[in-house]
C-alpha cells in the first residue's frame, strides 16, 4: 500500500510538486511506494506534465517488484494502449500477477478481458461458418454451431495465448 496518495484531498495542487521532488528521490532508491506513486503523479499530470510513457516506466518499476497497484495500473495501460502499444497479452499479464494478490481492479478487469476474448471468439467463429450456412435458419444454425463448438474446444482453448 501507497504512504500516501496523491489523490487523498488534503494534498492540494501546490504541494503536487514538493511531492513529486520527494516521491522522485526515494522512488530513484528502489523505494516501490514512491515508484507507484511518482507513476500516478505522471498518469494524472499532477505536480508534473501529464505523460503516460513516463507513469508507465515508474509503475514498471514498483511492478517488478510486486506491487500489486502498479501491476493494475500496468494492466489497464497496456489493455487500453495509453503510454504503451495497446496489448492485451501484456495486460492480462500484469492483472494476474495483481488479482493474486488480491487486487479487486485487476479481478474485475481480468474478467471483462476474457469476457471479450469469448464474444470475440464466438464473433470469429460465426463469421467463418456464416458463409457455409443458408436460409431463414442461419443465424440460429450458426448460433448453435458455434455455442456447440465453445463447449467442446472450452474456454481455456480459446485463451490458451493468454495463460
Amino acid at each position: 500500500m501507497p504512504i500516501s496518495t496523491p489523490t487523498r484531498p488534503y494534498i492540494r495542487p501546490f504541494l503536487h510538486k514538493t511531492a513529486v521532488k520527494w516521491y522522485r528521490l526515494a522512488a530513484e532508491q528502489g523505494n516501490v511506494a514512491a515508484q507507484y506513486n511518482l507513476g500516478l503523479m505522471y498518469a494524472k499530470g499532477q505536480g508534473v506534465p501529464q505523460y503516460d510513457k513516463t507513469a508507465v516506466k515508474w509503475w514498471t518499476l514498483a511492478a517488478k517488484q510486486g506491487n500489486a497497484d502498479a501491476q493494475s495500473a500496468l494492466g489497464f495501460m497496456y489493455h487500453k494502449g495509453e503510454g504503451v502499444p495497446q496489448d492485451n497479452k501484456t495486460a492480462v499479464k500484469w492483472y494476474k500477477l495483481a488479482a493474486k494478490q488480491g487486487d479487486a481492479d485487476a479481478q474485475s478487469n481480468l474478467n471483462k478481458i476474457k469476457s471479450r476474448l469469448v464474444s470475440k471468439g464466438i464473433d470469429d467463429c460465426l463469421f467463418d461458418e456464416i458463409k457455409k450456412v443458408t436460409g431463414p435458419e442461419t443465424k440460429k444454425i450458426v448460433e448453435k454451431y458455434c455455442r456447440n463448438k465453445m463447449e467442446k474446444k472450452s474456454l481455456r482453448w480459446l485463451l490458451r495465448k493468454y495463460d
